[in-house]
This record gives structure tokens, sequence and C-alpha cells, in this order.
């Protein structure tokens, strides 16, 4: 899944490399720089409001 978060990309992935890799590839071929670049593990908090967070109409 991938949206943007102010003026940047942000990426969720069960596993970072399936992100990175293309993301360094793409970044190498065009000369771009990723200086801001951040890989983050969900916090506990992060997992418990995926937990508990309901929809529009009220349910899971």
């Amino acid at each position: 899944m991938a949206g943007q978060e102010g003026d940047g990309l942000l990426a969720h992935a069960a596993s970072p490399l399936a992100v990175l890799v293309p993301l360094m590839r793409w970044a190498e071929t065009r000369g771009a720089d990723l200086a801001d670049l951040d890989v983050r593990r969900p916090s506990l908090e992060d997992a418990y409001l995926a937990l508990t967070e309901t929809t529009a109409g009220g349910t899971r």
C-alpha cells in the first residue's frame, strides 16, 4: 500500500526489501538522491490502532 504524506511518499509492505530494492534501482538509474529515506517498523501504538479501528459503519 502506498500514499502521499506531505511532499513525500509513504509505502507499507510486509518486507522492506519488497519496496526498497525496486526503489533503489529506480533512483540509481535516474541519479536520484534518497537523502530522507526512512524505514520504520510499526510501533505498539500503530498495531493497537490497526486492531481497534472501526469503519464508518461502526464495525471492523
